[in-house]
């Protein structure tokens, strides 16, 4: 599982791709991926044990 930071760091990212979309609906989905980046790594502070699961998950978007 990914840690918050990695969480929070995702998030970030979502962000710098709304800010760069070109169309206000993709801007609108990045900002939602965010957010819900935000919440996965609000559970996880919550609750350190979930971060002990294996597995990693980072965001990986590819320029089209």
């Amino acid at each position: 599982m990914a840690s918050s930071k990695d969480c929070h760091d995702n998030a970030a990212r979502c962000v710098e791709l709304a800010n760069g979309a070109k169309t206000v609906a993709t801007q609108n989905l990045f900002f939602e991926m965010a957010r819900a980046w935000i919440e996965v790594a609000e559970q996880l502070e919550q609750d350190p044990a979930l971060e002990e699961r294996p597995g990693d998950v980072r965001l990986r978007v590819e320029a089209t």
